[in-house]
């Protein structure tokens, strides 16, 4: 059984589980949420990340947008970032601890899955990012900015359903064609 087969294109795939598209729209729900706080052009962004987010694990065409927060109190800055294209999803965590002398920057982790196969990143990571992501988003003491890079994004396709079946399948047939190009070389 091959892609085509399967009427799955896989480039235009986020290769998430199950449990990944529902902590993605948990997120979703929290930016609707942030919605009711926002200046019309932070909504504009935030709206467009739903729609990208509401429609995973498929990728929407023309959709390039990031989000990030900031919270600093005297002795840190905690910096988390979600950046969601039509062939790629990144999540980034990490900040800098303020001291006397200076200060330190530190990574707690990232998550990165494009379409078509490229995954970094583990489940607990996210579920832990959009927690933290969250909970900062409802600090008064956190700076929400938006990134939109205009793309021409298709509004009137509609969401399409989710056949965890066959994506599964679609997935195991390209992990099996490069196992067997693995065996070839």
């Amino acid at each position: 059984m091959n892609e085509a087969e399967l009427d799955i294109d896989l480039k235009e795939l986020f290769f998430l589980s199950p449990k990944e598209v529902r902590l993605f729209r948990g997120l979703a729900l929290a930016l609707r949420e942030r919605l009711k706080v926002e200046d019309p052009e932070t909504m504009i962004v935030l709206v467009r990340a739903i729609y990208g987010l509401e429609r995973l694990p498929y990728s929407t065409p023309g959709l390039d947008v990031a989000l990030s927060t900031t919270y600093s109190d005297s002795q840190t800055i905690s910096s988390t970032r979600f950046s969601l294209s039509e062939s790629s999803l990144e999540l980034q965590d990490g900040g800098a601890e303020i001291g006397p002398f200076g200060s330190d920057s530190f990574d707690r982790g990232s998550f990165q899955v494009e379409t078509g196969g490229f995954r970094d990143g583990e489940t607990e990571f996210v579920k832990d990012w959009i927690q933290s992501f969250v909970s900062e988003l409802e600090s008064p003491k956190t700076e929400l900015e938006t990134e939109d890079y205009e793309g021409k994004l298709d509004l009137s396709e509609p969401n399409p359903e989710i056949d965890w079946k066959a994506i599964t399948a679609a997935i195991q047939a390209a992990e099996a064609d490069d196992d067997e190009e693995d065996d070839e070389e």
